[in-house]
């Protein structure tokens, strides 16, 4: 199985291992705000911690899960797989709990209530296959066939979004793990949410 080289890894293992930090942080905090309005709404309203319209504030908990799936930045897969089977659906209506991708799509200036969508099942070099869903334009080529395809070789690391395909193509420019926009070519940072692809930065690679 294809490898990029250490130093590399070692460069996208610390930027999934900060996405997962943040994640937790703003989890963490969400929950503190939650638990805050919960005693408030004791207190004020005069209602015992059980009362039934307090349900709302235990259900908004999941929140972190669905749909920001915080399962997966503390327990998802980090490491090298193949992918043995890729399907394309376009159009595809997102739901609710589908908020980041929304997002990311919109960013596009695209319609975010629907987006093009690739399911990749991977196979990793050790355990069981999983299946990734990627939302995203970039993933899809529109006009170049699909970003990933069976046989490729990619890493994957529980705080990112999108695998890394290899071999790391900085010539032609990336798909950004993170956010899923193309990156320049050669630059080693994604211009759009500065999340570090590879170690070599120059100052001018910053901007």
């Amino acid at each position: 199985m294809e490898r990029m080289d250490q130093q590399t890894e070692a460069a996208l293992r610390r930027s999934s291992r900060k996405k997962t930090v943040l994640a937790v942080v703003y989890s963490l905090l969400w929950w503190g705000g939650l638990f805050g309005l919960w005693f408030a709404y004791m207190y004020f309203f005069k209602r015992p911690f059980t009362d039934p319209g307090a349900f709302i504030f235990a259900l908004l908990m999941v929140l972190p899960f669905i749909p920001y799936k915080l399962h997966r930045y503390l327990f998802g897969y980090t490491g090298y797989a193949v992918v043995i089977k890729e399907i394309v659906a376009v159009d595809v209506p997102l739901k609710w709990y589908d908020l980041p991708s929304k997002k990311r799509v919109k960013n596009n200036m695209a319609d975010s209530n629907v987006a093009d969508v690739m399911t990749l099942w991977l196979q990793p070099e050790r355990g069981e296959s999983f299946k990734m869903v990627l939302i995203h334009p970039n993933i899809t080529g529109e006009s170049g066939g699909p970003y990933y395809e069976k046989g490729d070789t990619v890493f994957v690391a529980g705080g990112f979004n999108f695998p890394v395909k290899l071999p790391m193509d900085l010539t032609n420019g990336i798909v950004c793990p993170s956010c899923g926009q193309m990156t320049g070519a050669g630059k080693h940072w994604c211009k759009w949410c500065r999340t570090e692809l590879t170690p070599q930065v120059t100052k001018t690679d910053r901007k």
